[in-house]
């Protein structure tokens, strides 16, 4: 375009002030030396209060087509950069999530079936695509931290001990650490930390109470506690849908988000999630991508 030298290769406020100014000046040394013949040679007005404001409205209606250009072409600049880091993120967590599966592809696949409950929660709740996308892509690496847990206590097959579990309880500090070195545009290292706080302030690693906790992170508990419940674990089978959910509306509004343990309960009791398992079904690691909660909108989460 014809203002493509002032293209906004470098973002920097004084070369953004810099430029902005350049433009300014530009625009009133061209108008300075043409409006005199625009006027009365072009438009013959004489010399009269008419034509003077004439030239003075003339004048300011350049500069602002000229600053609403600057300004589109740099708001369309830094979109773009806006959206290439957003994609970097989401491939960065995505990466992030895949090294966990390595590490211990249960926890892997329980994430992935937590991110899609938890996205259709926050639809249920009617927020909005970004705050969806949000709780999605905390809810998938929410367990990040427990790659800092050795794996002879995540894959023990009986009850852990108070020691044991007390490093467990470490996971969601370990995932705030990981993912705080990467800048987002939203809480996501946040709700990883908070998504075992509870509103009653037995949760941990804090004991946050009510207010102190992120509204993404109680939704993430929600979907967390449900899957978690439903589904086996390595260290016992099965507790099904009936336990999970009695679980849920027992702390009700007490531990947990009430408006997203109703949600959740209306999503896990439509004929379209009946593919909970049993009580008492052996443990196992669930398939990944598996249908209990199909692929949404937003499918980046199971697509690969």
């Amino acid at each position: 375009m014809w203002f493509s030298p002032i293209h906004p290769k470098d973002g920097s406020p004084l070369s953004i002030a810099l430029k902005l100014g350049a433009a300014y000046l530009a625009v009133s040394i061209i108008w300075i030396l043409f409006s005199d013949w625009l006027l009365y040679e072009i438009l013959p007005l004489q010399d009269t209060p008419l034509a003077q404001t004439v030239n003075a409205v003339a004048y300011l209606l350049l500069s602002a087509i000229m600053l609403a250009l600057l300004t589109y072409r740099w708001t369309r600049h830094f979109a773009e950069i806006d959206g290439k880091y957003e994609e970097s993120l989401v491939s960065t967590v995505k990466a992030l999530s895949k090294v966990l599966e390595k590490d211990d592809e249960y926890t892997a696949n329980h994430s992935i079936e937590v991110s899609n409950l938890a996205g259709l929660i926050v639809q249920h709740l009617g927020y909005s695509a970004d705050r969806q996308r949000t709780v999605e892509l905390a809810a998938l690496v929410h367990d990040i931290g427990k790659v800092g847990v050795p794996n002879k206590i995540l894959s023990k097959p009986g009850p852990l001990t108070d020691e044991e579990f007390a490093y467990i309880r470490k996971h969601p500090g370990f995932g705030y650490e990981v993912l705080s070195v990467l800048t987002f545009n939203a809480p996501i290292p946040e709700i990883v930390l908070q998504h075992h706080e509870r509103r009653d302030g037995s949760g941990y690693p804090y004991g946050l109470v009510g207010y102190q906790i992120l509204e993404e992170a109680e939704i993430v508990a929600v979907a967390d506690v449900f899957v978690s419940m439903a589904h086996a674990r390595p260290y016992r089978a099965a507790l099904g849908l009936d336990v999970a959910l009695a679980e849920l509306n027992a702390g009700s509004g007490i531990k947990y988000h009430p408006a997203a343990v109703k949600a959740c309960e209306r999503i896990v009791r439509s004929p379209a999630y009946v593919k909970v398992p049993a009580k008492g079904k052996a443990a196992q690691p669930a398939e990944s991508g598996s249908d209990l909660f199909p692929t949404n909108d937003l499918a980046w989460e199971t697509s690969e």
